[in-house]
């Protein structure tokens, strides 16, 4: 997938909506928010991280050297979903 082009534009895809979803919904008090993380480590991906030089490469592609780590992402997760 890191070469994918569809991967990409899945992700421009999920950002696109929620901004769509903000404007539509935003003066009713609804948010609209969304994480599109980079690569994470996670058991969807176990197979590929078996390949050091593939998990090395995608960590050298993000600003801090390293690949995500679902608990990266969980203090976000829990704030959006938490009340306005």
């Amino acid at each position: 997938f890191v070469g994918s082009g569809v991967y990409g534009a899945s992700k421009g895809a999920v950002e696109s909506l929620m901004r769509s979803e903000a404007e539509a919904w935003g003066g009713t008090g609804v948010t609209s928010n969304t994480l599109v993380p980079g690569f994470v480590l996670t058991p969807l991906n176990a197979r590929l991280q078996q390949d050091p030089d593939t998990i090395a490469a995608l960590a050298a592609r993000t600003m801090i050297g390293r690949n995500g780590l679902p608990s990266d992402f969980a203090g976000a997760a829990v704030f959006l979903a938490g009340a306005g």
